[in-house]
């Protein structure tokens, strides 16, 4: 009788264990940086949004862009701060049901470069030739990706793993035709040197929104708006300060709402240009 009792004690417990477990809310972003210093970006925010929601959020780094594209399409996560072109695929409704938290002040640009001497006149006289660039479906990449309606005719991707310094580099050293860089990285790391001299700007992208985060429709309002408050409320809510700095240059130091329609542009910049989307 003592064993049964235990033993029904014991399953109890175990089920309760895997309520709690389930009750977590799962946070991704996008792999921009290695583990090291994406953990140090949003574990920080993480465990503030615990604090706020009085839920445990926990932070969980994809491998790579291939993995995170994969797992991100299942609905596994719940919470997800990336680039502003998923955030829009995932607002459609055929697709995996989030919707907008906030979003980081400010917007990107994108640059094509090519060699100075390159006959090219526009991003179209880049088909079929070699760009280097991020690993798709990132932001940059998918921009240039989006100028060509047909995704069997394309320019070749060649992939660069890292950040825009590592595409400049390939591009630097003849291994592709033309390289896609931010706007930023152009203007910080470009701009005024002899490099300038050596290239020049095939195609400026329109601005996009800063990064985004998004929650899944399968929690409470409530877990939402609470989240907005403290996000958009706040003067420097916490846990935020390396995100800030990171992709604001430090010029932010709120979150802010994200406007009705203000993704709607960027809906079909994965689906259609994009195979497997």
């Amino acid at each position: 009788m003592k064993s049964t009792t235990a033993a029904f004690i014991v399953a109890i417990m175990l089920t309760l264990m895997g309520a709690v477990a389930r009750a977590d809310l799962l946070l991704t972003a996008a792999p921009l940086f290695d583990k090291k210093t994406s953990e140090a970006l949003y574990q920080p925010l993480a465990e503030a949004m615990s604090e706020v929601l009085e839920q445990k959020v926990i932070y969980e780094h994809p491998d790579d862009w291939l993995q995170y594209a994969k797992v991100m399409r299942t609905g596994r996560y719940d919470l997800i701060f990336d680039q502003a072109h998923f955030a829009a695929w995932r607002l459609m409704p055929q697709n995996i049901f989030h919707e907008t938290v906030a979003r980081l002040p400010g917007e990107n640009r994108y640059l094509v470069l090519t060699k100075a001497e390159d006959p090219a006149f526009g991003i179209s006289d880049l088909l079929s030739r070699e760009i280097c660039a991020l690993p798709s479906p990132s932001l940059s990449t998918m921009v240039v990706l989006s100028q060509f309606n047909n995704p069997v005719r394309q320019p070749v991707m060649v992939e660069a793993q890292g950040r825009f310094e590592d595409v400049f580099k390939k591009f630097k050293r003849g291994e592709c035709e033309a390289a896609v860089v931010s706007q930023r990285y152009y203007e910080e790391e470009i701009v005024s040197t002899e490099d300038q001299e050596l290239t020049k700007v095939l195609y400026t992208s329109n601005p996009i929104p800063n990064l985004v985060l998004t929650i899944t429709k399968k929690h409470p309002s409530y877990v939402r708006q609470d989240l907005i408050t403290a996000l958009t409320d706040e003067l420097s809510p916490k846990g935020s300060d390396k995100i800030f700095e990171t992709f604001t240059n430090g010029e932010a130091s709120r979150y802010i709402e994200v406007e009705s329609g203000e993704l709607d542009p960027l809906k079909n910049m994965l689906q259609g240009v994009l195979w497997g989307w």
